[in-house]
């Protein structure tokens, strides 16, 4: 445990709020814990009635460290933490991973995998629609772990409309090796290992022509194709979903 001294060193805050002025004889009552708007309190009975002095107390306290990962929000009641070390000891902030799937202020779609989507309807290049993504945010990238996962099915059925017939990009590629997928976040998977292929005629994945070396995702048309994972063309030009993390 850090003193003070050595906390307020570290933060190069001074000392707090003093005492008001009172013909109080009284002693002060202890501090309360601070709260978690950086807020103590402490009291005394005096003859004109309860008096109450007000303390910031973010000047005994180092900064918040990071929140820890959600890892498997959608799986298990999970929670995220973070700590700070103060004057009076350790304070934990507490929250909730699982969130409910919806809308957020700026028009993503948030899932219940840990990731929020968005649609980009108009067609273009693998290039640029993963550059389109990391415009939006700096945290975006085309939709990846809900691709790969097969949460699109669920997520476009949630709200996001996405017209019957639709081909999209998602976030991986077989160009360097054919049938070796790898993913915008490292993993790599072969084409035999991915389940979740759609059917277009022929069969899905079928590099036609040599020169499909992009991953798409298939929006079933209530006819011949059927929903899932394609291959397509790197140029396309087709729409593309973004992801980030929430």
């Amino acid at each position: 445990m850090l003193d003070r001294d050595q906390l307020k060193s570290l933060t190069g805050l001074q000392s707090g709020t003093p005492a008001p002025t009172s013909t109080c004889t009284v002693t002060w009552g202890n501090w309360n814990e601070c709260d978690l708007e950086d807020v103590r309190y402490r009291e005394r009975q005096c003859p004109g009635g309860l008096e109450t002095e007000k303390d910031d107390c973010s000047r005994e306290c180092l900064d918040w460290s990071t929140w820890t990962a959600c890892v498997t929000p959608s799986v298990v009641d999970e929670t995220r933490s973070r700590v700070r070390q103060c004057q009076s000891g350790y304070q934990t902030v507490v929250e909730d991973c699982y969130t409910t799937a919806g809308f957020t202020s700026d028009g993503w779609y948030r899932y219940t995998n840990g990731y929020e989507y968005f649609f980009l309807s108009s067609p273009t290049t693998y290039e640029l629609a993963t550059a389109a993504c990391s415009g939006m945010d700096p945290t975006a990238r085309l939709a990846t772990v809900g691709a790969r996962d097969n949460d699109l099915a669920d997520i476009d059925a949630a709200g996001l409309n996405i017209p019957d017939g639709a081909i999209y990009f998602v976030g991986a590629s077989d160009a360097i090796t054919e049938d070796s997928w790898v993913f915008l976040d490292s993993i790599v998977l072969s084409t035999a290992a991915i389940s979740n292929w759609g059917q277009i005629s022929p069969v899905e994945p079928n590099n036609y022509l040599g020169n499909e070396h992009c991953l798409v995702w298939l929006q079933a048309d209530g006819g011949t194709m059927t929903e899932g994972l394609g291959d397509a063309g790197c140029d396309g030009p087709y729409a593309a979903m973004c992801e980030r993390p929430i």
